[in-house]
């Protein structure tokens, strides 16, 4: 065999194992490459779980920051508010004896006083002769009128006040024995000075009472008329 031919296989064969050499590189990594590559995969399988570690967290302290708020505005606290309103709304106002009791002074105290003869008009005839000067035309002595009074007050009380302050004749007889006060005469007008039946009496609010004007206790808006009867 000439030279030429035995470089010439050489060659051949050199370059057969380079070609199947560098396959068998390609398709078959060393065992340190597989290693490497499974690594790598876990590192990034790790880095993937920390992310939705890190994400679930982040939900989670979302949702915390925002329980207190959700909370706040629960159906049961607004239900709650809601009816505390209601009551709030619906109490009832005071009643007008509290109301009564918080504005009344004693100027606030009124009732009414009324003095009149007008029975002796009807039966003037039998009016003495010396009493019919002093008897008014119209038969009133004290016109009807407001007047103030304290607590605890009587009629008499209301009507001796107010027959000074006026300058009208008044006579009384007080009785201990029935701790009573007996009007024998308004205005010079006397008791059987027309006729033996005759003298004064009171009403409080049209009703005759059945004792003496100075046990009866003034009421506010009580209407006080004493009246001269012919007739007992």
């Amino acid at each position: 065999m000439n030279k030429s031919k035995i470089i010439a296989i050489v060659a051949i064969v050199l370059f057969a194992v380079s070609l199947f050499g560098c396959g068998n590189v390609v398709d078959n990594p060393e065992p340190e490459d597989v290693v490497m590559l499974q690594t790598d995969t876990a590192n990034e399988d790790e880095k993937v779980s920390d992310s939705s570690t890190q994400d679930t967290q982040e939900q989670v302290a979302v949702q915390e920051n925002t329980k207190p708020d959700e909370e706040e505005q629960q159906p049961e606290d607004i239900g709650q508010t809601a009816t505390l309103t209601e009551e709030e709304t619906t109490q009832e106002p005071p009643s007008e004896d509290i109301q009564t009791q918080e504005t009344n002074t004693d100027e606030d105290k009124v009732c009414t006083l009324y003095v009149n003869c007008k029975d002796v008009l009807q039966n003037y005839d039998m009016l003495k002769e010396n009493k019919k000067s002093v008897i008014p035309q119209n038969g009133v002595i004290y016109e009807e009128k407001s007047v103030t009074f304290s607590e605890g007050e009587s009629v008499f009380d209301i009507l001796k006040r107010e027959m000074e302050g006026s300058n009208i004749h008044l006579e009384f007889v007080y009785t201990p024995m029935y701790k009573s006060v007996y009007i024998e005469g308004i205005g010079n007008l006397y008791e059987f000075d027309c006729g033996d039946t005759s003298g004064w009496s009171y009403r409080v609010n049209g009703i005759k009472p059945n004792y003496g004007c100075s046990q009866y206790i003034v009421k506010i808006g009580d209407k006080i008329e004493f009246y001269y009867s012919c007739s007992f």
